[in-house]
């Protein structure tokens, strides 16, 4: 399952990592290891993110 916001970048050299690289569009990730994917590499904003947030609403 590819994501919507996120799609492969191939930087291949030659065939065989071009071939390699492909192998990964076969990977279907479950939706509990998409979730934990997602809090795993979720960024906090901070300062002054976070207070202007506030701020908006």
């Amino acid at each position: 399952n590819l994501s919507k916001e996120a799609f492969p970048l191939l930087g291949a050299r030659n065939s065989n990592q071009f071939e390699q690289s492909m192998t990964a569009t076969e990977i279907n990730l479950t939706a509990d290891e998409l979730t934990k994917l997602d809090a795993l590499s979720s960024i906090s904003l901070g300062y002054p993110h976070d207070l202007l947030n506030t701020v908006r609403g």
